[in-house]
This record gives structure tokens, sequence and C-alpha cells, in this order.
């Protein structure tokens, strides 16, 4: 484990805030985890898991330790062999449980599965971040969340003071969510567990999807991922040239009631079916409150995608939280719904 003084993170969010912490671990194995904790408790400040740092908004100062996850590893166990009933041949195992470290590369560690063969992750492509961001954030895509295809998660336990392996239904994962989310001071991912299958169900039902999706593109995991790359380069600004988080504000899940007279003023509105409710679209909610494109001096809204808040001019993390409250407070004005923001606001 390596660890620094007074470290510098300008580098280490996609938003390009500048910010510095008190300590900075670097952590290479599982085993710097407790120890990493240990000095910070010792030196009585805070604590943070930092991955890829596309879903955080840091302050100038953050008077704690962060803990910067860099362990890796990809494993791929076969499970079961997809076989020829006529010859006896097998093909490739009809199925694979991948072991991989939270520091991995979300988006190489998608394109490689899906050229091993195994489909299930590909609506999940060119999401930025770190594997072990995958779980907390329960992050989801084009009708997929990343929760369907996991079968465990490694965890640090704080409390117990002990590595254990969680299964799906320990992890409470829910739109966006998890208990790693909900107890960020428990639980630090180590690895994530995936099952994906040679023959997953392909996933194109959601909006403008299908349309762009022929029946030989449809027929393939590999090409359905390349299809939802190019959508998102198209959408989404490349954070290496415009920083940005990604999508900064959840789609918010409303009663039939309320989305019922929502439709009645406005027909065209988008959105989703969810269990025993509906999903607006929060994209569509801010552009129709006029927020679409819009910038001051230092930070705004993408021309292309109302979610997503860009750092054009060297903002800092009061600029984008007093803009995304401005987005906030227009569109609970004009709709009478709330946005919750995506990102972890480290102060």
């Amino acid at each position: 484990m390596q660890s620094r003084n007074e470290a510098d993170l300008t580098q280490y969010n996609t938003l390009k805030l500048q910010s510095k912490c008190q300590l900075l671990f670097r952590i290479n194995r599982q085993e710097d985890i407790p120890q990493a904790i240990a000095l910070a408790k010792a030196q009585g400040v805070p604590w943070f898991v930092l991955g890829g740092g596309s879903n955080v908004v840091l302050s100038e100062y953050y008077a704690g330790a962060i803990l910067h996850m860099h362990i890796r590893g990809i494993k791929r166990e076969l499970v079961g062999q997809a076989g020829n009933a006529d010859n006896g041949t097998s093909d490739l195992a009809s199925r694979a449980e991948y072991t991989v470290g939270a520091g991995e590369n979300w988006n190489l560690f998608v394109r490689q599965s899906l050229c091993e063969g195994y489909g299930g992750l590909e609506n999940l492509s060119l999401i930025p971040g770190t594997v072990g961001a995958a779980p907390i954030q329960n992050i989801g895509a084009y009708g997929v969340e990343v929760a369907q295809h996991i079968t465990g998660v490694t965890v640090y336990d704080t409390l117990s003071e002990s590595f254990t392996l969680l299964k799906p239904q320990d992890c409470d994962f829910g739109y966006r969510s998890s208990i790693f989310k909900r107890h960020p001071d428990r639980y630090v991912v180590c690895n994530v567990r995936f099952s994906l299958s040679k023959d997953a169900p392909y996933q194109l039902s959601y909006a403008g999807l299908a349309e762009k999706c022929d029946a030989s593109i449809a027929g393939n995991h590999v090409n359905i991922g390349k299809v939802i790359s190019n959508i998102r380069k198209l959408k989404l600004p490349d954070p290496a040239v415009l920083p940005n988080a990604g999508s900064f504000f959840k789609n918010p899940v409303i009663s039939f009631t309320q989305f019922n007279s929502l439709k009645k003023q406005y027909p065209s509105v988008a959105h989703y079916p969810e269990k025993n409710a509906v999903k607006v679209a929060a994209g569509w909610l801010i552009e129709q409150a006029g927020w679409k494109g819009f910038r001051n001096e230092k930070v705004g809204i993408h021309t292309e995608q109302a979610l997503v808040v860009v750092n054009h001019n060297g903002g800092n993390a009061a600029d984008i939280l007093h803009l995304a409250e401005q987005v906030r407070h227009a569109v609970l004005e004009k709709f009478s719904i709330s946005l919750e923001i995506e990102p972890v606001v480290l102060r």
C-alpha cells in the first residue's frame, strides 16, 4: 500500500474539480483496506473509497483519508459445456462466472466479457467508472441493471472487521441504490462476481434501441454493445474532453395518479414502466423546464443530454451544486416533481 499526504485529487474525478485530501492511500490488495482504515482512525479522520471518480462531487479540501481503489484481476470460471448432440463435440461453455477486482475499469471488463462470448452486460457498455462502483450505485442503462447479473460481492465489513461474501439478496439492490450506498462507512467492495451467459436474452425494449438494431445486430451481444457505445458517444460528452460526471440526476419514480395528471397536461412525457409506479425521464423534465444547453461562466447543462452537468471552465463543487439546485427548483416548480442527484457529494 502506498500513501501520500496532502494529495491532489483533480485528476481522480471526471468533473475535474480541483481538490485535495489530507491522506491518500493506494489500495492494491484487499488486505490494504483494514490497514488504511486503521491509519485513518489513528489520526482521527474520516475515510472515503474512491474508484474512477465518475460519480462524485469533490470539495476543494477533504480533511480525511481517500482509499483509492486499485484492486485488479479478472478471473473467469466456465460453467456447463454447450454440446452438439449430433457429434458429441463441445463448444464454448454456456455460462461463465467472472470474479473481478474492484479497481478494474468497468467498460474494459464489459468489452472483455463480450469478446469472450458472454452476454448480459452489453447494455451497460461505455459507462465510466470501476467495477467496484457498479454494485454500489446499481448502475443501469437501456433497460438493464447490473444487479441482474451479480451473484456475489466480496466486501470488507468494518463492523465485524472481516472479509465476507454477500449474496445478491444481502445487497438490497434498488434503483441506483444498494446496501453499500446506504452504509458507506460499513462496507468496502473488494471484488464482484457476475454470471454471464452465451445465450443471455437481448434487452432491446428501451425506447429507440430496437430501431437501431437490425436483425443481424440484434442477434449478437458484441454488436449490441457497439450500438450502445455509439449511442452514448453521441449523447454524452467524453469527460476527457468536457469534464462531467455522466447522468447527474436520477429518473424520478411517481405514482400512477400523479403520472396520469402529468400526461393530461404533457401527452409526450417520456416515461418507463415501474412496479406499481411510473419512472419519468429526468432529462425530459429538465429540458421542458428550459435548462438543456444552459451555461454560466463556469458550469452548465450539456446541449445533447439534459441529465449531464458539465464543468466547462474550472468550476468547483459549489458551482456544480448551485446549478443542480437551480435545476431541481425549476423542475419542482413546473411539474411538482422533486429530482435527486446521483453523485456522492464529498465535503
